[in-house]
Protein backbone atom coordinates (compact mmCIF):
# COMPACT_ATOMS: atom_id res chain seq x y z
CA UNK A 1 0.00 0.00 0.00
CA UNK A 2 1.41 3.40 -0.96
CA UNK A 3 1.08 6.46 1.20
CA UNK A 4 -0.56 9.71 0.16
CA UNK A 5 2.83 11.32 0.80
CA UNK A 6 6.29 10.40 -0.39
CA UNK A 7 9.58 12.13 0.29
CA UNK A 8 10.55 14.38 -2.63
CA UNK A 9 14.21 13.31 -2.27
CA UNK A 10 14.22 9.52 -1.82
CA UNK A 11 10.66 8.97 -3.15
CA UNK A 12 9.96 6.52 -0.32
CA UNK A 13 6.64 6.30 1.44
CA UNK A 14 7.42 7.85 4.77
CA UNK A 15 5.96 7.16 8.17
CA UNK A 16 7.20 10.45 9.67
CA UNK A 17 6.99 13.51 7.39
CA UNK A 18 9.24 16.32 8.61
CA UNK A 19 9.77 20.03 7.83
CA UNK A 20 13.10 21.82 7.42
CA UNK A 21 13.29 24.57 10.07
CA UNK A 22 14.92 27.23 7.88
CA UNK A 23 12.50 27.13 4.94
CA UNK A 24 9.49 24.97 5.83
CA UNK A 25 9.86 22.53 2.93
CA UNK A 26 8.84 18.92 3.51
CA UNK A 27 11.23 16.00 3.66
CA UNK A 28 11.45 12.63 5.38
CA UNK A 29 13.36 12.21 8.63
CA UNK A 30 16.16 10.14 7.03
CA UNK A 31 16.82 12.63 4.22
CA UNK A 32 16.39 15.60 6.57
CA UNK A 33 19.21 14.33 8.78
CA UNK A 34 21.53 13.88 5.78
CA UNK A 35 20.83 17.02 3.73
CA UNK A 36 23.03 20.06 4.25
CA UNK A 37 20.85 22.19 1.92
CA UNK A 38 17.14 22.13 1.17
CA UNK A 39 16.62 20.25 -2.11
CA UNK A 40 13.94 22.76 -3.16
CA UNK A 41 15.24 26.24 -2.26
CA UNK A 42 18.92 25.45 -1.42
CA UNK A 43 18.79 27.19 1.99
CA UNK A 44 21.01 25.72 4.69
CA UNK A 45 19.43 22.90 6.67
CA UNK A 46 19.56 23.99 10.32
CA UNK A 47 17.43 21.11 11.56
CA UNK A 48 14.11 19.33 11.12
CA UNK A 49 10.85 19.22 13.06
CA UNK A 50 7.83 16.95 12.67
CA UNK A 51 5.14 18.00 10.19
CA UNK A 52 2.31 17.44 12.65
CA UNK A 53 -0.41 18.64 10.28
CA UNK A 54 0.53 16.21 7.50
CA UNK A 55 1.18 13.51 10.09
CA UNK A 56 -2.32 13.96 11.49
CA UNK A 57 -3.86 13.85 7.99
CA UNK A 58 -1.96 10.62 7.30
CA UNK A 59 -2.95 9.20 10.69
CA UNK A 60 0.60 9.13 12.06
CA UNK A 61 1.50 9.54 15.71
CA UNK A 62 4.78 11.21 16.52
CA UNK A 63 6.94 9.81 19.26
CA UNK A 64 10.66 9.23 19.52
CA UNK A 65 11.72 7.23 16.49
CA UNK A 66 14.41 4.64 17.24
CA UNK A 67 15.08 6.46 20.53
CA UNK A 68 16.33 9.54 18.64
CA UNK A 69 14.82 12.97 19.28
CA UNK A 70 12.69 14.21 16.40
CA UNK A 71 14.39 17.61 16.32
CA UNK A 72 17.95 17.66 15.05
CA UNK A 73 20.30 20.61 15.03
CA UNK A 74 23.10 21.12 12.56
CA UNK A 75 26.28 22.49 14.12
CA UNK A 76 27.82 25.54 12.41
CA UNK A 77 31.19 25.10 10.72
CA UNK A 78 34.33 26.93 11.89
CA UNK A 79 33.94 29.40 9.00
CA UNK A 80 30.32 30.10 9.95
CA UNK A 81 31.31 30.54 13.60
CA UNK A 82 34.06 32.98 12.57
CA UNK A 83 31.60 34.94 10.43
CA UNK A 84 29.06 35.12 13.29
CA UNK A 85 31.83 36.22 15.69
CA UNK A 86 32.97 38.96 13.29
CA UNK A 87 29.39 40.18 12.80
CA UNK A 88 28.88 40.27 16.55
CA UNK A 89 32.12 42.22 17.07
CA UNK A 90 31.17 44.64 14.30
CA UNK A 91 27.79 45.23 15.95
CA UNK A 92 29.44 45.81 19.35
CA UNK A 93 31.89 48.33 17.83
CA UNK A 94 28.99 50.16 16.16
CA UNK A 95 27.08 50.31 19.46
CA UNK A 96 30.13 51.65 21.29
CA UNK A 97 30.61 54.27 18.58
CA UNK A 98 26.97 55.34 18.82
CA UNK A 99 27.18 55.55 22.62
CA UNK A 100 30.29 57.75 22.38
CA UNK A 101 28.61 59.97 19.80
CA UNK A 102 25.52 60.30 22.01
CA UNK A 103 27.70 61.28 25.02
CA UNK A 104 29.46 63.90 22.88
CA UNK A 105 26.12 65.35 21.76
CA UNK A 106 24.79 65.40 25.32
CA UNK A 107 27.93 67.16 26.57
CA UNK A 108 27.69 69.68 23.73
CA UNK A 109 24.00 70.34 24.49
CA UNK A 110 24.79 70.98 28.20
CA UNK A 111 27.31 73.71 27.39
Amino acid sequence: MTSEWTCSVCLEDNVYPMVLINCGHGICETCGEKMKLCPECRKKNTGIVPNYVLGKILGREYMKVNEKPLITEAKPSKTEMQTMFEQQNSTLRLLESLENRLKMLENHALK
